[in-house]
């Protein structure tokens, strides 16, 4: 399986104004909010079906109290704890977190022109990543409820996650 690709752009708007004059509809901290909810708050748990899976039979070969421990990567409440208390090594903490979540990672901010000008829109530049049994559109639906409504959200590239069965002969060949 591979995650899905969806490359997105968020645009908010606001009023522009002078910097000396700072008010409360400021597209750019408004964005910077957004950009930080999907970087420190993500997006909600899944436990795909493949995911399960190989979690499964990579804790079925290991001792069984740290086999215990994996499994619950995949069942919801405990998963985060598992990711952050419980495996040592972050990089591979950080990878299983990963399997269990659809990312959005912000890559890119532009706004203004000036520095002394209060810009009327921000623009966010997103790498979204789909687990397998997640739509592009429920993704999306995801970052909107994550990052609230009073943003404009433009696709830039999407493609679905790819499953493609491995219980046949090549497989089990190799």
């Amino acid at each position: 399986a591979e995650k899905g690709v969806c490359w997105f752009k968020i645009t908010a708007n606001g009023t522009p104004g002078h910097g000396a004059m700072p008010h409360e509809n400021q597209a750019l901290p408004h964005l910077c909010l957004a950009a930080h909810k999907l970087s420190k708050e993500g997006l909600p748990f899944h436990a795909p079906k493949i995911v399960r899976r190989f979690i499964g039979e990579v804790a079925a070969r290991l001792p069984l109290l740290q086999g215990l421990a994996l499994k619950q990567v995949t069942r919801g409440a405990l998963s985060d704890y598992v990711t952050d208390n419980l495996i040592p090594d972050k990089s591979r903490a950080r990878n299983f977190r990963n399997m269990v979540h659809n990312l959005a990672t912000p890559t890119k901010m532009q706004a203004g022109q000036a520095v002394n000008v209060i810009p009327s829109q921000a623009e966010l530049w997103v790498d979204g990543r789909i687990l397998p049994e997640t739509t592009v559109a429920a993704f999306l639906d995801e970052v909107k409820t994550l990052i609230g409504p009073d943003f404009t959200i433009d696709i830039l590239t999407a493609e679905e996650a790819l499953q493609t069965p491995h219980d046949n002969d090549f497989f089990t060949t190799l």
